[in-house]
């Protein structure tokens, strides 16, 4: 039996869903249809009791098909409503789901940023705490952000300032006050709550700044040693400068300053018996002048050989170069010269390591603050 369209009434196959004209849904055209057929037409005069059932009067054969038309058009509407409440399920879980990832990242988010934040702030107070103490107390410039200078340069001339000025208190400071600060901040470091990314970069900082304990105490060592050398050029200074003033309270220093002159210049006394006009110390600062500039270590010469040698006895020769020399004291230029030729760059490549390793410091620290710059961005 054909089904006409509700909407063009073109006639279709019974099989057909949609109109083959206009493209209308026969799905409730086909259940209608059949709905009729499974129904007979009742007259509308004839009493209630007398109705015949729905079925009567129509071929049973007939009744069969239109009931299973029914029964599919049913099935079909209950698969249409199980889907349609599946997709709406689904789609509620869809925006559920997204709603509570969007909660869930934020809440992560938050939290880590909250860890961030403490950690920068736990590192600050590290570089802003012992590392920087550290940097005060070896330069001796207390309340200045020496560590924060750009210029290792000027870092290396603050570090050889502050021995100049405290040449015997300083090699001391830094052994048992300063490097004690490095042991800390690094203690510090490793204290620390490291996010997760972070661990490269802290153990880096962790690392640079423990090296600077290592360049330090081969820098200590050089300041002792150089402390030891000040120390004997101080005396050989007072005593030449008491050979010089003629007192006869200090005869007994000036003959030391012989003794020493003897150890550096052997035939002292064969130059000193040529003098015609006294007083002269001209073969003294020919001698000192000329070995000196070829020979920086004459210095050495003097500091360690010579040096022990002043506390012997007095030369037999102390009254001839006395006589000869005394009151012309360009030979106290001499030796100042000379020991400051000798020591110039005497710290270079202890200054040059630490100097590095400032560097190095600074970058490491810069790494961490970078990273912190990049979680921001993100």
């Amino acid at each position: 039996m054909a089904i006409n369209c509700p909407n063009c009434q073109f006639p279709n196959p019974d099989e057909t869903q949609t109109c083959t004209a206009c493209g209308t849904s026969l799905g409730e055209e086909q259940f209608s249809q059949a709905l009729e057929r499974a129904t007979p037409s009742q007259d509308s005069g004839a009493p209630a009791a007398d109705v015949p059932p729905a079925t009567a009067g129509v071929p049973m054969a007939e009744r069969g098909d239109a009931q299973a038309e029914i029964d599919q058009y049913l099935a079909a509407e209950k698969v249409l409503k199980k889907k349609k409440a599946l997709k709406n399920f689904v789609i509620f879980a869809v925006v559920a789901a997204a709603i509570a990832g969007f909660f869930i990242n934020k809440a992560r988010n938050d939290a880590k940023l909250e860890e961030i934040v403490n950690f920068t702030k736990a590192f600050g107070k590290i570089d802003d705490g012992p590392v920087a103490d550290f940097w005060r107390c070896a330069a001796r410039k207390k309340g200045l952000d020496v560590h924060k200078s750009k210029d290792n340069q000027i870092l290396s001339g603050q570090l050889a300032k502050a021995f100049e000025l405290f040449p015997k208190s300083h090699p001391d400071r830094l052994r048992d006050r300063c490097i004690p600060m490095l042991d800390d901040a690094v203690g510090s470091f490793g204290k620390m709550h490291i996010p997760e990314g972070f661990g490269p970069t802290i153990n880096e900082q962790k690392r640079t700044v423990g090296a600077l304990k290592g360049v330090f105490s081969k820098y200590i060592e050089k300041l002792n040693q150089r402390k030891d050398q000040a120390a004997a050029e101080k005396e050989i200074i007072a005593a030449a400068t008491a050979f010089h003033s003629q007192d006869p309270s200090q005869m007994g220093i000036a003959a030391q300053y012989v003794n020493l002159l003897i150890c550096g210049i052997p035939d002292l006394a064969k130059s000193a018996k040529a003098i015609k006009k006294a007083p002269d110390t001209q073969p003294v600062v020919e001698h000192i002048f000329k070995i000196c500039k070829d020979d920086t270590t004459y210095a050495d010469t003097l500091r360690k050989t010579c040096y022990p040698k002043m506390k012997d006895p007095q030369s037999a020769d102390f009254n001839l170069i006395f006589n000869k020399m005394t009151t012309d004291d360009r030979d106290l230029q001499a030796l100042n010269w000379c020991f400051n030729r000798a020591n110039k760059g005497f710290f270079g490549d202890e200054l040059n390591n630490i100097g590095k390793a400032f560097v190095a410091s600074r970058n490491a620290h810069k790494h961490v603050l970078d990273e912190v710059a990049k979680y921001k961005e993100h």
